[in-house]
């Protein structure tokens, strides 16, 4: 679903929309990571490093929250 509506996403992220994940750590918040990130580097048209600093500093921000399990 991420990837399905990564403009409309990344819009809502960046007017401080909140991404919480709940679930197993080992293959969902996995997937969600890298559709978080894929959705950044398409939309914003960067490479995949600066999408993943992008998507570990909205984690400091309290913006992506986790609550997972193995």
């Amino acid at each position: 679903m991420i990837l399905a509506h990564k403009s409309s996403f990344v819009k809502l992220v960046d007017k401080g929309g909140k991404i919480y994940v709940c679930g197993d750590a080992k293959n969902m918040a996995k997937d969600v990571m890298q559709a978080t990130i894929s959705a950044f580097q398409t939309v914003r048209d960067i490479n995949e490093e600066e999408a993943k600093k992008l998507v570990l500093q909205l984690q400091k921000d309290k913006q992506y929250l986790q609550d997972i399990w193995t």
